[in-house]
């Protein structure tokens, strides 16, 4: 399976284990601040309580899809985010994906494995 889940708060960062349905407690050196810098200053970024990040691992998928591969975990991405922000929406939530940011900024942050690129942040967190 080509998707990858982050969680980043203002002060844990967290990585989705789903065998387990578990959290992995990561570092946590980056900040949501240089997530929003990265993210060409989107603020809201910064002071969200909850920025899942979503990321894909192409290499999963080619050696059954071949060329394709790519553009599915692509299709891939977009329906987990879809389901985030339907989920978020029936907790009473806020949640909007985010696809403008520097993602060679992104990979370094948060120190991604090689081959493992950001597709979405989404910030969440409660409506005004």
């Amino acid at each position: 399976y080509p998707i990858e889940l982050y969680g980043l708060t203002a002060t844990d960062t967290f990585h989705y284990l789903p065998a387990a349905h578990h959290l992995e407690q990561r570092r946590s050196d980056q900040t949501l601040s240089e997530l929003g810098d990265a993210s060409f200053d989107q603020q809201w970024i910064t002071t969200a309580p909850l920025v899942i990040v979503v990321t894909g691992v192409v290499a999963r998928t080619e050696a059954k899809y071949g060329g394709v591969a790519h553009d599915l975990m692509l299709r891939e991405s977009g329906h987990v985010v879809q389901n985030i922000l339907l989920q978020a929406t029936a907790l009473g939530l806020a949640a909007v994906p985010v696809g403008g940011f520097d993602p060679a900024v992104i990979e370094r942050l948060m120190a991604f494995p090689p081959g493992e690129e950001p597709l979405y942040l989404i910030p969440v967190g409660y409506p005004r």
